[in-house]
């Protein structure tokens, strides 16, 4: 022990230790993206620069431990602080789109919390159904939602977003997310891209059927009627996005229903 003790002093490796804001471990990197995805880039000519998008840290990329991206890790950081100033408040109806089984976790431990996901198919989750049509949910239902990386996947977006608005309470707020790409002026959709290879190569993935832009997708956004705001670095501070393996450009996108 003695030994490891001068070993991390004298490498300062104490000073680099990050830490999973998901599983709560400590970790001396995270692991940075699959090789899958760069050889899938590169397979099928991919023809935008993935140092364009916002959200992505690559290299830092997931937690070898639970493997929560870095963005779940800066939902976990955003939705910890939310819950800790609210556990002497009424609960709080939680709807959790296509989950992630470590933050599902990490959310369960919130006694102020009554949290409920959907998915389309996946068996993580609590209710089966198309985001573009939550039937089984009623008007102004959840306080809370989040909606990560699923409207990029979706033909009718707008529709999507228009239910996500339905199902929210007013004063109610959401965290949705897509990949954005920082040097589109609008969002890129292609008619006639059907085939595996031809989605890798237009939109990044396989199951993918646009890629956004940021002003295009703040404007859909707001198309039913949500604020939307931008939670970016400096509300949360550098030292926390370095600690937790979070690109400086990341962005929340918080959208309220008044």
């Amino acid at each position: 022990m003695k030994f490891l003790k001068i070993l991390f002093s004298q490498t300062n490796l104490f000073k680099n230790i990050k830490k999973c804001s998901v599983c709560e471990k400590r970790v001396i990197g995270f692991d940075s993206l699959d090789d899958y995805f760069f050889n899938k880039w590169q397979e099928n000519k991919y023809i935008h620069s993935i140092f364009d998008l916002e959200t992505f840290n690559f290299i830092n990329y997931s937690c070898p431990h639970c493997k929560s991206s870095d963005r779940d890790r800066l939902f976990a950081i955003f939705f910890k602080n939310f819950l800790k100033k609210q556990s002497n408040k009424k609960k709080i109806n939680f709807l959790d789109f296509a989950p992630n089984p470590a933050l599902t976790k990490m959310f369960k431990k919130f006694k102020n919390l009554n949290y409920r996901s959907v998915d389309l198919c996946s068996k993580h989750a609590d209710d089966i159904a198309d985001i573009t049509d939550l039937n089984i949910y009623k008007d102004n239902t959840f306080n809370v939602l989040l909606c990560s990386h699923v409207l990029e996947h979706v033909l009718d977006d707008r529709k999507a977003i228009s239910e996500l608005y339905r199902v929210l309470r007013p004063g109610g707020f959401g965290i949705v997310m897509v990949p954005i790409h920082l040097s589109f002026s609008k969002d890129y959709e292609k008619a006639g891209i059907n085939s595996e290879n031809e989605r890798w190569k237009h939109f990044g993935q396989n199951d993918h059927v646009r890629e956004y832009s940021k002003k295009g997708f703040i404007s859909k956004l707001k198309e039913p009627g949500f604020i939307v705001e931008e939670i970016k670095e400096s509300y949360f501070g550098s030292s926390v996005f370095n600690k937790h393996g979070i690109h400086s450009r990341s962005t929340l996108y918080k959208v309220i229903k008044v």
